[in-house]
């Protein structure tokens, strides 16, 4: 490289520098950790995610709703292990290995999640959000916070906590 191709480069390094950052405003914006629920994908607020641990040594609960898969010991804790498929409708395929319980509290509710896999972390624009399509259920609507653009359902952790529909007291 010659000397003025160094002084280019150089140049274009420091201007490059000057330019200001763009912040983004993380209140617009919404971290979930994804989830699938095969064959859709699904995302829960990260502040509500505790853990994400290998679904095992589940205890089935008779006469509990059929979303209910049964019990777990959490860290001393009995936590109910919730099937979101049966409760959306969708196709059962069974449990596997594979299957992971995500543990999702809000400080005073505790639940797992059983999902097929974890995909990772998103950020998620909350004015991408748009309203779950009407061929939904009303109670999966009802925990439906919104649907990003690619058609991930971001879910409402904090309804799912509070809700009746989600608590077994028989």
């Amino acid at each position: 490289m010659n000397e003025q191709d160094k002084r280019i480069l150089e140049e274009r390094a420091k201007l490059q520098a000057l330019k200001p950052v763009k912040a983004i405003d993380e209140s617009n914006f919404i971290t979930a950790v994804t989830f699938v629920l095969h064959p859709e994908y699904y995302a829960i607020e990260y502040t509500y995610v505790k853990e994400v641990v290998t679904m095992k040594n589940l205890t089935p609960l008779p006469g509990a709703p059929p979303f209910v898969m049964g019990i777990v010991n959490y860290r001393g804790t009995v936590v109910s292990a919730l099937n979101l498929k049966k409760l959306f409708g969708l196709k059962e395929m069974g449990l596997t290995e594979f299957n992971k319980l995500m543990i999702v509290s809000d400080g005073t509710m505790t639940m797992g999640i059983v999902a097929d896999g974890i995909e990772g972390n998103i950020m998620i624009s909350k004015s991408t959000l748009s309203n779950p399509p009407v061929t939904v259920s009303e109670t999966a609507a009802e925990l439906f916070k919104g649907v990003t653009p690619d058609g991930m359902i971001l879910l409402d952790a904090g309804k799912m906590l509070k809700s009746s529909k989600m608590v077994v007291d028989q």
